[in-house]
Parts: structure tokens; C-alpha cells; sequence
């Protein structure tokens, strides 16, 4: 009650109401013997329970299942680019069915390698590669395991046309593409008739504020 700001709405209204029988000239333990009591008998509970084992299952569920290879094709900058805040949550677990295989940055391990920020990318590059094993280079690998691989697109708009049928060359069976995807509706529509021949599913990724 000293912090109500870092309370849910439920635990504040159950201590109110405990606050109340107290005033009431109950005893704590009765206080507490008359909740654990209300909320065994309560049938939300045994919804609740339900809900939870079944969300308990699914994921037991998943963590069976054998994980998707990731590639992130442009990266960016640590804490800056788009690509590798994608590169963040696979690597944190945060998307349990996929796992981060290669990063492709063509430019900070390509031409910009010397500058600044390509020392900086490289640094992280680095203790990544140490710590989680994934690969990184400025050229998009090939998949020679024969599963499922999502290939993240997260680059200059200019090159997602080019990237996109690349990726699919080099085995992705699924592609997420960054917004807005291409610079003309004319080359989206090319991209989507490549990735369909091809029998790649495509996804577009936005932003929900």
C-alpha cells in the first residue's frame, strides 16, 4: 500500500479488503483463513489454472520442437539499428522457436570496417560471436542443413529488392522484411511474384505505437 503505483488493480482491491475486515476487529490470521478460503472456492480459479497449464504445455510444447535457423541480413549498430534489436531477442530467448545462426552486415564488415562505427559494430561482433556462436560476415551464407530458415531483412531500402531474392537463392524458406520493403510498389510486386514462385513465405514487419 506504501507503493500503490507497483500494485496490480487485483492486489490492491484484496488489500483493501483485508485492511477492512482488520478495521473490523478481525485477526490477520482470520483475515487471511477468509481469502485463501474465498479464492479455493472461487470458479475463476480453476479458469486461471486452465489458462496456465495450458500455456505451460504449449511452451513445454516448443522447447521440443527443433529451432529455426535465423539469419539477420543488416544489422546496424548496437542500440541503433532496427536489425539488431532483432538480433537482441533471439539472442535473449525472447522468440524460443528460432535460433540466431549468421549475422550478414555488409557494410560495417565490408567497406565501413575502419570508421568509427564499424569498430564499434565489430567489437560487438566479437563478444557475440564468443558468447553465442553465431556467424558474421558481409555475405549471405547458404543453408546446406536442409531446414526451415528465416532470413530477416533489416537493410537500405534500395538493396531489399536484391537482398530478398538473394536469401531465397541461398535456401531461406521465409523471409521478414522491414518496412516499407522497397522503394516502389512496382518492385514489392516483383519481390512477392519471385518469393511465390520460388515457394517462399514472406512477411512484412511494422511498427504498432
Amino acid at each position: 500500500l506504501n507503493s500503490p503505483g507497483k500494485m496490480s488493480p487485483f492486489r490492491a482491491l484484496g488489500a483493501l479488503a483485508a485492511l477492512a475486515l482488520v478495521e473490523a476487529g478481525k485477526k490477520k490470521q482470520e483475515v487471511v483463513e477468509e481469502i485463501v478460503e474465498e479464492v479455493a472456492t472461487s470458479p475463476a480459479l480453476y479458469v486461471v489454472i486452465a489458462i496456465l497449464s495450458v500455456g505451460l504445455l504449449y511452451n513445454f510444447y516448443l522447447a521440443q520442437l527443433p529451432k529455426v535457423e535465423v539469419i539477420l541480413v543488416g544489422c546496424g549498430l548496437p542500440k541503433r539499428g532496427m536489425g539488431w534489436y532483432h538480433a537482441k531477442q533471439l539472442l535473449e530467448n525472447r522468440c524460443p522457436s528460432g535460433k540466431l545462426v549468421a549475422v550478414v552486415e555488409p557494410y560495417f564488415m565490408g567497406a565501413g570496417k575502419d570508421s568509427a562505427p564499424g569498430k564499434e559494430f565489430n567489437e560487438w561482433a566479437a563478444k557475440t560471436a564468443s558468447a553465442h556462436g553465431v556467424k558474421f560476415g558481409n555475405e549471405i551464407p547458404a543453408s546446406r542443413s536442409g531446414r526451415p530458415r528465416l532470413a530477416i531483412i533489416s537493410g537500405r531500402t534500395n538493396d531489399n529488392p536484391k537482398l530478398l531474392m538473394e536469401v531465397i537463392d541461398k535456401g531461406c524458406t521465409h523471409v521478414f522484411l522491414e518496412k516499407p520493403g522497397a522503394p516502389t510498389v512496382g518492385e514489392l510486386e516483383k519481390m512477392a511474384a519471385y518469393a511465390k514462385a520460388k515457394g517462399a513465405g514472406v512477411f512484412m514487419g511494422y511498427n504498432k505505437n
